[in-house]
Parts: C-alpha cells; sequence; structure tokens
C-alpha cells in the first residue's frame, strides 16, 4: 500500500526512504490501458474487479481540489476493499501493479530520472507488500 518504498545499499546498510516516484499514492495522471489514473494506488483498485460498474466507479475517483495522495489513495483502498475482485486477482496482483507502475514512468520523464537515480540500491516494499 502506499508510501514511498524503503531503499538497502548493502545488506548489512540500514534501510532509508526512497524518492517519492516509489510511492503508490503519488498523484502524478497516467494512461492505461484506456483509462486516466491519478497514482498507481488508484490503478491497483479499480483493476482489480472485473470489467463492470464497480471497476468504472473505482476508476472514476478523481482527488478532490487540494487532496494529497495519501487521502486519495485512501479513499481508494477503502473502495477496492467492497466488491469481489475478479477470480484472478490472486495470480494476477503482482504483474498488474509493475503495468500501472510502468505506465506511470512512461507518463513522466522526472519519475523515471528519480528512479534511475536509485542506483544499485534494492528497492523495499513496506509492510503492507509482504504478501
Amino acid at each position: 500500500m502506499g508510501g514511498p518504498c524503503f531503499l538497502k545499499y548493502n545488506s548489512k546498510g540500514r534501510k532509508q526512504p526512497g524518492p517519492e516516484c516509489t510511492d503508490n499514492f503519488l498523484l502524478r495522471p497516467f494512461e492505461h490501458d484506456g483509462a486516466t489514473y491519478h497514482s498507481c494506488e488508484h490503478a491497483y483498485q479499480a483493476l482489480k474487479f472485473p470489467p463492470g460498474p464497480h471497476r468504472v466507479r473505482v476508476a472514476a475517483m478523481v482527488p478532490f481540489a487540494g487532496e494529497s495522495g495519501r487521502s486519495h489513495g485512501m479513499r481508494c483502498w477503502n473502495e477496492g476493499q467492497r466488491g469481489l475482485p475478479r477470480s484472478e486477482w490472486d495470480r494476477d496482483k503482482v504483474a498488474t501493479m509493475l503495468a500501472v507502475n510502468r505506465s506511470k514512468y512512461a507518463a513522466h520523464a522526472d519519475l523515471r530520472e528519480q528512479l534511475l537515480a536509485t542506483g544499485g540500491a534494492e528497492i523495499v516494499g513496506g509492510a503492507s507488500t509482504g504478501w
């Protein structure tokens, strides 16, 4: 779930917060499979559902004026906890997150630069990605 990932530079090194480009709640609109999403979390929660009304409802969740990425991401996450995910979701969720991140980076050169600047650091997700 949201928040920047952590960077580890070696097996004995401490983790440090990663750049904003690693935050799934970061509000940076991008196109993916013909739809506009405002964050990777937004896309992930919408794509968890089969095509139909619930996916459309989640996909239509735009940030309120002045709303933070964290607040919008949590609204999307909450909506994503309602309804029945598509049957293959457990199999596909990691590939889906990879695909939406690729779409985000393709749309934003500055985020690609931030990611490349991490160099050889291992990028580690937060506790919510332990599955």
